[in-house]
């Protein structure tokens, strides 16, 4: 007997795919790019609301619109920590991974940043993952009337 994959683990397994070439790309935009600040920063936001959106899809499928928004909210809120500088208050230092992951510049292009990146993981997510007709995560696909699902 053929062995299937579940649609379920199919889709994981394009997120996890995705997350994976977001993060070997997020490492090329850091050290290639690292004397274009600008550029660096603005295209590392984007990069990483996206590879975080795909990482939590892989672990568990959630709505797209809900997680976009999630996503959009948490990377916000992130970013007004920084005006405050919660990584300086919080005795971490330059360098340090908490202090690098909070960051200490607050800057609304960011946000921008974080809801242009948004917005292309849900499109990414409902037009090229999960096409018109398929199941989206945390849905599952409504079956005809008088159609068995497979295995019944």
């Amino acid at each position: 007997m053929p062995m299937t994959t579940s649609p379920a683990r199919t889709h994981r397994s394009r997120y996890l795919g995705l997350a994976l070439a977001l993060l070997l790309l997020e490492a090329l935009v850091a050290t290639r790019l690292a004397q274009l600040r600008i550029i660096r920063g603005s295209l590392g936001d984007f990069l990483f609301v996206i590879l975080i959106y795909c990482l939590v899809q892989t672990v568990r499928p959630i709505r797209p619109s809900r997680l976009a928004m999630v996503v959009l909210a948490f990377s916000s809120l992130i970013e007004v920590a920084q005006a405050f500088h919660l990584a300086s208050r919080l005795g971490l230092m330059p360098g340090d991974l908490g202090y690098i992951l909070l960051g200490n510049t607050f800057s609304l292009l960011d946000i921008g940043m974080y809801a242009a990146g948004c917005t292309t993981a849900l499109m990414l997510d409902v037009r090229v993952i999960h096409p018109p007709g398929s199941a989206p995560p945390g849905r599952h696909q409504p079956q005809p009337s008088g159609v068995l699902p497979d295995g019944a």
